[in-house]
């Protein structure tokens, strides 16, 4: 990769960012459609001297993880409707001196779920967790969805119902708040779940919110946690002949729509299956 004083500079935001993949998917996409580009990582602890930095460095945008979506929101001078909605986002483009930002987060969780082969955007849906990335698939699935219901299922209540009550904001009756322990439930009332906590992420927790006989071979589950590929929740829904729809799926779709943000350009679909492919490699 030859650099010049034309290249054009993209990186990651975040602390730590030790096993980040973004750079092989984004590096991947330039060297592909022939740009003289570059993404970086800019791991650190005070995104604000690091912004300034490299605001000076004339970085074109960046992508932002965590811990500083919020932060990322409230240094923006313009934020698209997702982002303004979650208070949160995890991109960012510089142009003429006004930072502008992007939440890419629900649109990969959606994209993953059109392209797993089946219609189960028009069913119920249970989604574990009341975080950020609960609040983005959530009001992702809320602006897809026609006349279904969003059950929000978490341990913190005061979260989810906050969450509830934002969701039937923008649109009346959508969602309802379901304790951990009552989750079985509405196990015949849906036909995917949607994984949006840690559990199961690799040196984390790995409990499991459900009780093992919840699945069938009626119900997809989606958790989107990608490393490991096979979480003991993925386990237990294989298991049980649920169909799986694996993490790193948004995580692609996610980073192709930065990739549009950053290049309007679209990435064709047999690109984006050999970006998968790279990626599975790398976490099977």
């Amino acid at each position: 990769m030859k650099i010049s004083n034309k290249t054009k500079i993209f990186g990651i935001l975040g602390n730590p960012l030790s096993h980040t993949l973004s750079p092989l998917i984004h590096n991947y996409l330039f060297q592909e459609y022939g740009l003289d580009g570059i993404y970086l990582v800019f791991e650190t602890q005070n995104p604000d001297s690091t912004l300034v930095s490299l605001q000076n460095l004339n970085v074109q945008g960046l992508s932002v993880t965590i811990p500083y979506k919020e932060w990322a929101y409230s240094v923006a001078h313009k934020n698209d409707e997702t982002s303004e909605w979650m208070k949160a986002a995890n991109t960012l483009t510089f142009q003429e001196n006004k930072i502008l930002a992007n939440n890419t987060d629900g649109y990969g969780a959606v994209e993953s779920i059109k392209n797993s082969g089946n219609k189960i955007l028009h069913s119920n849906v249970v989604v574990l967790g009341s975080g950020g990335s609960a609040r983005g698939i959530a009001y992702s699935l809320a602006k897809e969805m026609k006349q279904k219901k969003i059950y929000i299922s978490a341990r913190n209540k005061i979260k989810s119902l906050e969450l509830v009550s934002l969701l039937n904001s923008t649109s009346p009756g959508i969602s309802e708040y379901i304790p951990v322990q009552q989750i079985g439930e509405v196990k015949d009332d849906v036909s995917l779940v949607i994984n949006t906590t840690p559990l199961g992420m690799k040196n984390y927790d790995q409990d499991i919110l459900l009780s093992e006989d919840f699945f069938s071979n009626n119900h997809t589950l989606f958790d989107i946690v990608y490393n490991p590929c096979h979480t003991p929740l993925v386990k237990l829904a294989m298991k049980r002949k649920a169909k799986i729809i694996l993490g790193y799926e948004m995580l692609v779709y996610q980073a192709m729509k930065q990739f549009e943000i950053f290049t309007s350009i679209q990435v064709e679909k047999k690109i984006i299956e050999k970006v998968k492919t790279q990626v599975f490699k790398i976490l099977k």
